[in-house]
């Protein structure tokens, strides 16, 4: 018995969207989502997965800082978001996005320089991930309802 896929969720991925192992799919036949750790629009594109995109959101606040625009007891938060999955790496329509506050305390040891930007994007990238695990389960439904919606009309 053959199965009809209906849409592909990309949890992770490190290539780039025309690359993925569904790019053939693009194009509007099967409707692809990813999640991204942060606003793929500020830090998204070539490169811009994994732990880059962590160190990148914490070198932006940093720079914000020593350049008097924050201080370290500001908030900062990262902003996971679901987004349609476009030639275009990153560029999708944003479905569901999330403010993730960052713990002061990796801000801190980062521009105290206790610890390194790679240390404190490892860091960041564990209290995000949780949240995207949180997100998954609602970007499956949007992605059901949408299916549905079209079917019914």
């Amino acid at each position: 018995m053959e199965n009809q896929v209906d849409t592909v969720l990309i949890a992770s991925g490190s290539g780039t969207d025309s690359d993925s192992i569904t790019g053939a799919w693009i194009n509007g036949c099967i409707p692809e989502v990813n999640i991204h750790p942060a606003d793929p629009h500020k830090h998204g594109g070539d490169g811009m997965y994994g732990l880059e995109v962590h160190r990148r959101v914490i070198m932006e606040i940093v720079d914000k800082i020593k350049r008097g625009k924050n201080a370290v007891g500001d908030k900062f938060y990262s902003c996971p978001t679901v987004h349609e999955v476009e030639m275009e790496y990153d560029s999708g329509h944003a479905l569901l996005t999330g403010d993730i506050e960052i713990p002061e305390k990796i801000i801190h040891d980062v521009v105290e320089e206790n610890i390194s930007s790679h240390d404190a994007a490892k860091q960041l990238q564990q209290v995000v991930l949780l949240n995207e695990w949180l997100m998954l389960p609602t970007a499956v439904r949007m992605a059901a309802r949408k299916i549905l919606s079209e079917r019914s009309g």
